[in-house]
Formats: C-alpha cells, sequence, structure tokens
C-alpha cells in the first residue's frame, strides 16, 4: 500500500531524516519507536504533506506528490498528539466533523456524522459541544472521528495516547485497534512506549537520532 523510499527531510540546514526506507501492507500495523528528535513525527508529516521532503513516497503505486492536498486527504489522515490543539476552539463538533465532508463534498452528512460518532464509541449529544466542554479522551475520540469522515485507508498516529492518564490510553488504543479491523485500515504510529508499539504493531521500525548537516 504505501512505498517510502530514501525519505530525506531538512530544516534550516540541517537533516533530520536521512535515506528512510519502509513499506506498509493493506490491514498492517507499523510502529516508529526511537529517542526524541530521531525523526519519528517529521516523517508522518512528510507523508502527510506537512512538510517539504526528498526522495519518494507512493501510495498504492502513485506518487504522492503528484497528487493534491484534498486527494492526499482522502486517502489517508492524521491524528495528532495533542487533540486539544488539533480541534478548533470555536468549532463545535459537529462542525468539526462536517468540516471534512463539506471540503470533499460528500452526501449524506448527517448520516456519516452519526456513524463515524458511534463508531468511536460517542453519543449524539456530545455533538453541540465545543472542545473545552470535553475530557481528554472525548477530545481524541473526536480527533479520530474525523480522521474517519472520509473513509481513509491509511491513519498516521503521532503518540495519539501520550496526552491521555493511563487509564483513558488503555481504552483509546483498544478503540484504535478495532477501528483497524473493522475498517480494514493501515496504520503507522508513532510511539515512545514499547509496549503500545509491541500490542499495537506487527512490525516495529526503530529510529535513531540524525541531524547531519547537508552543507558538509
Amino acid at each position: 500500500m504505501l512505498s517510502v523510499r530514501n525519505l530525506s527531510v531538512s530544516i534550516d540546514g540541517r537533516r533530520l531524516v536521512d535515506r528512510v526506507c519502509l513499506d506498509i501492507d493493506d490491514g498492517e500495523s507499523l510502529g516508529l519507536v526511537g529517542p526524541s528528535g530521531s525523526g519519528k513525527s517529521t516523517i508522518l508529516r512528510a507523508i502527510a504533506g506537512l512538510i517539504d521532503y526528498e526522495g519518494e513516497i507512493r501510495f498504492e503505486g502513485r506518487d504522492l506528490k503528484s497528487l493534491s492536498g484534498l486527494e492526499r486527504s482522502k486517502i489517508l489522515n492524521m491524528v495528532f498528539q495533542d487533540p486539544y490543539g488539533a480541534l478548533h476552539p470555536r468549532h463545535s463538533v459537529a462542525r468539526a466533523l462536517a468540516e471534512p465532508l463539506i471540503v470533499h463534498r460528500l452526501a449524506n452528512p448527517q448520516t456519516r456524522i452519526q456513524e463515524a460518532m458511534d463508531s468511536v464509541g460517542l453519543p449524539l449529544d456530545l455533538l453541540n459541544r465545543y472542545p473545552h466542554q470535553l475530557s481528554g479522551g472525548q477530545r481524541q475520540r473526536v480527533v479520530i472521528a474525523r480522521a474517519l469522515m472520509t473513509n481513509p485507508k491509511l491513519l498516521l498516529l503521532d503518540e495519539p495516547t501520550s496526552a491521555l492518564d493511563m487509564t483513558v490510553q488503555a481504552e483509546i488504543l483498544a478503540l484504535l485497534d478495532h477501528i483497524r479491523q473493522t475498517h480494514g485500515l493501515s496504520f503507522l504510529l508513532v510511539a515512545h512506549s514499547r509496549p503500545i508499539v509491541a500490542w499495537m504493531c506487527g512490525r516495529r521500525l526503530r529510529m535513531e537520532k540524525c541531524f547531519i548537516n547537508k552543507d558538509l
């Protein structure tokens, strides 16, 4: 499904990721582990199209650089580490979930929103609430629901539970695993916790710090 070849990312003259290669099959969950600053989240951002990169990233044989941002966001989406920062503080849950449907002009928005809320275990009476009125676990469930609105094939998970307490972490991880199996999704998961990666992922890759001066 996803093929990454010789991926390199440089920012302000420093190479943060150097010639990374990886593959993800349909329905597979791959984990990236390693110390802070090793480039794990940078890889996710490159795949999501949020930063420039060198090398080649192909999704089902198509070069992601040849796709528009709209096309890319329909086949893959990203769940960020901080759910509060990922949601607009003045947008209700309903508006947050409706936004990708409007952008992609998808039919039956009310039905899709209800199905998304059900898939992440949230009651419909939360639709009119705002991020500050939700718990951390509820906010992350909303973020996950929003990422699912376009029926993507790949989710990029950037430390999706690190901002939550231990009990809620377990609930969110169980939810993600259930969603992957029921929706037939592939995951690329970044995490510091080896037990989380071991439980969530069939394979894992370890990153090491790079920080190469590209002028040398």
